[in-house]
């Protein structure tokens, strides 16, 4: 029983430590780029599976706050490998066609956390102040550099879009 225990503990660490869905790309200030399920603009964030594999998010958090990782919770989707999943960041906390949170970003920027669901933090950005209609994403898909884009990229490919500058 004990043997069984230790290899499917290892198995799962396995699985998560080689998933590697990352925050893409967000925009706090959005009014004509993308319209939600109730044909709303709202906020968003991208998420980008940089992994070989696909990763079912159920479980996985993203939050708005530091303090508190894990204010609201993924249902059961998936991310396949190299794919992308668009979020809205609404406050209406819903899992119809599209993902919506229990919280919105903030226009005066704020920080974004994605956890797993063993509480480690798999990535974690700060969406700074955007005008509206600028989302602030990596320069690459899954990428270290982030930039400014004037033409986001909401479920597509950064490389797409039309970089503003390079963030600091």
């Amino acid at each position: 029983m004990l043997y069984r225990f230790f290899t499917l503990f290892f198995l799962l660490n396995i699985v998560t430590s080689s998933a590697q869905v990352l925050i893409n790309e967000a925009s706090s200030s959005n009014d004509f780029v993308i319209l939600d399920d109730d044909g709303e603009a709202t906020d968003w964030v991208e998420l980008y599976n940089a992994g070989t594999t696909a990763v079912n998010l159920e479980g996985w958090f993203l939050s708005d706050k530091i303090s508190q990782p894990q204010v609201w919770t993924f249902p059961n989707k998936t991310i396949g490998a190299g794919e992308f999943l668009l979020v809205f960041a609404s406050g209406k906390d819903k899992a119809e066609t599209f993902l919506h949170t229990n919280f919105k970003l903030s226009k005066d920027g704020e920080y974004l956390l994605l956890t797993n669901p063993m509480g480690e933090l798999m990535d974690k950005i700060f969406v700074l102040d955007l005008e509206t209609d600028i989302s602030y994403g990596r320069l690459l898909d899954g990428g270290a550099e982030w930039g400014f884009f004037q033409t986001p990229t909401p479920q597509a490919t950064n490389n797409e879009g039309t970089l503003i500058e390079v963030a600091k």
